[in-house]
């Protein structure tokens, strides 16, 4: 506020004009900063610099290095030359390559130097990555089947391997054991976080038995003057001793037979089947028809809800005036 005689009281502002001035960066690095993230210890991890000039005017490029204690850890490629000493014209761009390759575990940073006749003379950019220790992961496996892949893997600290585990056929996996630990999901393990060499072994186990298949030679045909005993060699055998290669290797426990309907009391006294396969019945000399059904036992066992007896195979038996001995093939 200011007074004046004529005009009294009255407030007068002054207008100032100001214009700030400075430097636009001409360069610009990409990206930045970089972080490597996690390497473990003899790989690397690579990634592209990228160089723009920003400016009006050409840039001039001239060193490029890097700048920090941790600077071993990082390298340039052969590519390096691709911007080094080099101009860049308006808004043109170079790259070259950089690499992390941790010699020790650890946090590693350093700083990438670029030098040129732009602002800023000199552009730094933060480089960074962490060295992780590395352990061997052995794998085996038992017999009867495999384990891939098959050969000692690296792997970094605190990383995991996997491996599908493989059962020959007849076989299932019966678990894995080790020093890893880890997790069996289907056919693939997994090893928990690795902090030491450790080991992966694969165990396999037979499948449970499967049933055998009873084979006969057929329904039994006879004339009632052949009232007594009969005999059948070869009568009752095994089609099959169940579907895993390994139980070709099993032997005959024993057969069973049992009549099933005999309206007419043909049979007199019960059947048998002997270990070979033989059976034997008495006729009483009666005429009609029987039923009878028979079964076979392997030794396979039962463990594991294993199966070790087929399933019950019929056939007839019939007895007429007359009629030749015969065997129908059911």
């Amino acid at each position: 506020w200011m007074w004046q005689p004529d005009l009294g009281w009255h407030s007068q502002f002054a207008q100032i004009q100001m214009t700030l001035s400075g430097q636009r960066p001409q360069i610009e690095v990409t990206p930045d900063p970089l972080d490597f993230g996690a390497v473990a210890l003899g790989s690397d991890d690579s990634h592209v610099v990228t160089l723009r000039n920003l400016g009006d005017t050409p840039l001039a490029l001239s060193t490029i290095d890097l700048d920090g204690v941790d600077a071993t850890q990082f390298l340039f490629d052969t590519d390096l030359d691709q911007c080094e000493n080099r101009t860049l014209a308006v808004q043109a761009e170079c790259g070259f390559t950089l690499t992390y390759r941790p010699t020790e575990a650890g946090s590693h940073a350093t700083t990438l130097r670029v030098v040129s006749d732009g602002v800023p003379g000199t552009y730094r950019a933060a480089l960074s990555g962490t060295g992780l220790r590395t352990y061997t992961v052995t794998p085996s496996a038992g017999m009867h089947g495999t384990i891939a892949p098959d050969i000692a893997q690296t792997v970094p600290e605190g990383g995991s391997a996997s491996f599908t585990l493989t059962p020959d056929p007849g076989y299932r996996i019966a678990g894995v054991s080790g020093a890893c630990g880890g997790t069996l999901t289907g056919d693939v393990f997994t090893t928990a976080p690795v902090v030491a060499d450790c080991g992966v072994a694969a165990g396999f186990t037979r499948n449970p038995n499967t049933a055998p298949v009873l084979g006969i030679l057929g329904n039994l045909a006879y004339s009632a003057s052949n009232a007594g005993g009969i005999s059948v060699p070869g009568f009752a055998f095994v089609a099959s001793f169940g579907e895993a290669p390994w139980e070709v290797e099993q032997t005959v426990l024993g057969y069973e037979v049992e009549p099933v309907s005999d309206p007419a009391s043909l049979l007199s006294g019960d059947p048998t089947l002997a270990p070979d396969g033989t059976l034997s019945l008495a006729l009483s000399g009666e005429r009609g028809s029987a039923q009878l059904r028979a079964r076979v036992r392997d030794d396979g066992g039962t463990t594991d809800g294993g199966v070790d007896t087929s399933e019950w195979r019929d056939f007839a038996i019939a007895v007429g005036e007359g009629l030749d001995v015969a065997v129908c093939i059911a």
